[in-house]
């Protein structure tokens, strides 16, 4: 039975590409497949890259990371595209992936062309036609930004998608009224109050929205509410006064907080879940009259009010829980060591058993090899014998680790708050990430429920 060649199909295309030259996906595709089914290969996948061009690094292109990872696990043997330029257009990148490839034995081909990387000649004919397709794609790039200009010089739009607040008419931006009132709101409420995600809840409860905070930071910096588009100042109809645009972004570029800022060590950062959404909960810092108190809360609800918690934890109540049942857990070790440094009987007569039936299969052999039983003989008591020591390793336990018991008694003899309020931030923070999995959250008494590793 011949072998079956497994077959990845990659398609590529960018918008302007697709709309110049008629390289839509689903042709490459549809030829793609009729090929690969004509010359009887199996299709494993299709990797479909759409609106990325070839001139930028590969590693953009998330279809073509998939393809390669596929590459190195052995799952291809061979990659079908219609053309090299759906591959690369630039020789370096080029060489990079060619080496990937044949070091997993991977080949390629192209449907509507012909090339041999057996020989120098061949080599040299893709060298110069990776050359010829960069330069066409440097060319209709250059034609298409062109284009693209002109229309943005002429307030013509060049996408369907559109900001809130505006709708396309004959090509060109046009104002929404009722959406329009909503930017103007987002800007006037945000300068009132220069929070971001008060201007979220403000907004979504007037107008009855499900807004992330994102959404309303993008509104909030998108320049074009002013009626400028990349350098033209009277692309569309404006909704707000540049002015109270200016005056936004004064106020949002104050309210950035760097990550120098971010003195303060979290403990628990990573560990504590929301007992509503499940969301990873974030710490916070506050100091009112020079306290400092460290929390944690629900990006859910504090952010995108997506989330019903609105509890914050205190650091302090997470310490004393842990601390206070940390010894409650080691004095359930110490009470179980007894039984768990004894040797378990069923283990010793488990492992007694086994070595029989591995003394059997041996005498049992060198009886088939003497010609004292017959060939049936010995493969029937060969089949009862592995049978019943695969029974035996199913129910096999590795034995115990042991426990230093003493250790554990030294331990407790200690002040363990103590010793803990001495140690640096980012000490109790491994000691807690070392022992704790996850730490949840009773949502009406807010009392800890700790998952150990």
């Amino acid at each position: 039975m011949p072998k079956m060649i497994r077959t990845a199909l990659y398609v590529r295309v960018s918008h302007e590409e697709q709309v110049m030259h008629g390289y839509s996906v689903e042709a490459q595709k549809q030829a793609l497949t009729e090929y690969a089914r004509k010359n009887n290969l199996h299709i494993v996948d299709y990797y479909v890259d759409e609106g990325q061009t070839a001139r930028k690094s590969y590693k953009k292109r998330k279809e073509f990371i998939r393809l390669m990872d596929d590459v190195k696990v052995g799952n291809i043997d061979i990659i079908l595209f219609i053309k090299l330029d759906r591959w690369f257009r630039n020789i370096r990148d080029y060489y990079k992936i060619q080496d990937i490839l044949e070091k997993h034995k991977v080949n390629w081909k192209t449907i509507f062309e012909n090339y041999d990387t057996t020989t120098a000649s061949g080599r040299l004919y893709i060298n110069i036609m990776l050359s010829v397709a960069q330069d066409e794609a440097d060319r209709t790039s250059e034609r298409i930004n062109f284009v693209f200009e002109n229309k943005i010089k002429n307030g013509e739009v060049i996408t369907g998608t559109t900001a809130i607040g505006y709708k396309i008419e004959n090509k060109k931006l046009v104002i929404v009224p009722d959406e329009a009132d909503l930017v103007r709101e987002a800007f006037d409420y945000y300068l009132l109050h220069q929070s971001v995600r008060l201007t979220m809840k403000h907004l979504n409860e007037k107008y009855n929205k499900r807004m992330q905070y994102v959404t309303v930071n993008r509104i909030l910096h998108r320049k074009q509410y002013t009626g400028e588009h990349r350098g033209n100042k009277h692309f569309c109809p404006p909704i707000i006064d540049s002015e109270v645009f200016e005056k936004a972004q004064s106020l949002l570029k104050a309210n950035i907080r760097t990550t120098r800022e971010r003195i303060y060590v979290h403990i628990y950062s990573g560990l504590l879940k929301c007992p509503l959404c499940g969301r990873r909960m974030t710490g916070a810092a506050m100091k009112p009259r020079h306290i400092l108190y460290m929390t944690y809360r629900c990006n859910g609800n504090y952010k995108n009010s997506v989330c019903g918690f609105n509890r914050m934890i205190r650091e302090e109540t997470i310490d004393d829980y842990l601390l206070t049942h940390v010894e409650e857990q080691i004095q359930g070790l110490l009470a179980s060591c007894e039984v768990k440094q004894k040797p378990s009987l069923s283990l010793v007569s488990i492992a007694g058993e086994r070595s029989k039936i591995r003394s059997k299969l041996e005498k049992l052999k060198d009886l088939y090899l003497d010609n004292l039983i017959d060939k049936n003989t010995y493969r029937r008591d060969y089949e009862d014998l592995t049978a019943r020591l695969s029974k035996l390793d199913k129910i096999d336990r590795p034995e115990p680790k042991r426990i230093n018991v003493s250790a554990l008694k030294s331990f407790l003899a200690k002040d363990i708050k103590t010793i803990y309020h001495s140690m640096s931030r980012e000490e109790r923070q491994m000691l807690w990430h070392g022992i704790i999995k996850e730490i949840r959250f009773d949502p009406e008494t807010l009392e800890p429920q700790v998952t150990y590793l």
